[in-house]
């Protein structure tokens, strides 16, 4: 899992830089987008501390800002 992330945003992060050269200077804004995602990858595959972002990075932030926003929701409710 932690590899398919990296791949992806990798990918992802080649294929804007690419665009960028090739289209226009409007497409450089996914290069924004994209390059500090594959460095969160990066330092998500790396870290030892939190096995559920290791393993799962995308469940594991949403589950850690998820914890949160717990007690912000609870006022409301």
């Amino acid at each position: 899992m932690r590899l398919l992330v990296i791949l992806t945003t990798f990918i992802l992060l080649v294929l804007s830089i690419v665009g960028g050269f090739l289209l226009s200077k409007g497409i450089w804004f996914t290069v924004i987008l994209t390059a500090p995602l594959f460095l969160l990858a990066i330092y998500d595959a790396t870290q030892k501390k939190r096995a559920i972002i290791r393993n799962f990075p995308v469940i594991g932030r949403s589950r850690y800002a998820a914890e949160w926003m717990r007690p912000k929701l609870y006022q409301y409710f």
